[in-house]
């Protein structure tokens, strides 16, 4: 069902920026989430522009608009012996992302994330992967954006995830 409804907002978030993009911008923006939007997903905590929609299950947290978006997954984390330190998580779960790997760390909190354009759906875009990780917890983040001079927002929103 996620998918559909991602498959239809992809289309329709589409059709909005052809139209917006012949349109005149607007000189101040109107509904009712003009400020960011701060969301507490598994632990974690993301803000997001006010104008982004969002779609909720007990995994995960989407949200989106405007050739932007974000997929949140979080849990805890342990072993036997207890929780599992923040670099032990993104040892296991971003072991993958190379050698040129994006990282951050602020206080006890770990991230790794990559840079990457996605051509898949015949439509490059560019994409960041990220982790984030405090002992007994970790976060994965997936941020797509389309346009290219997106990738700073992209970096910044993937740095700022930070535990509740």
């Amino acid at each position: 069902e996620l998918a559909r409804v991602r498959g239809l907002y992809d289309h329709m978030a589409g059709q909005v920026i052809e139209r917006a993009k012949r349109e005149p911008a607007p000189d101040s923006l109107i509904g009712y989430r003009r400020s960011h939007v701060v969301y507490t997903h598994s632990g974690w905590v993301l803000e997001v522009p006010g104008s982004f929609a969002e779609v909720r299950t007990e995994d995960e947290l989407w949200v989106g608009g405007a050739g932007r978006t974000i997929t949140l997954a979080a849990t805890a984390t342990g072993t036997p012996a207890g929780p599992m330190s923040a670099q032990a998580f993104l040892d296991q779960v971003a072991g993958d992302l190379g050698s040129t790997a994006l990282t951050h760390r602020a206080g006890p909190l770990l991230g790794r994330a990559r840079l990457m354009t996605d051509s898949s759906s015949g439509v490059e875009i560019g994409v960041v992967e990220g982790f984030m990780a405090v002992r007994g917890s970790g976060a994965v983040v997936r941020i797509t954006f389309d346009d290219p001079e997106d990738w700073h927002w992209a970096l910044d929103t993937w740095r700022s995830l930070v535990p509740a």
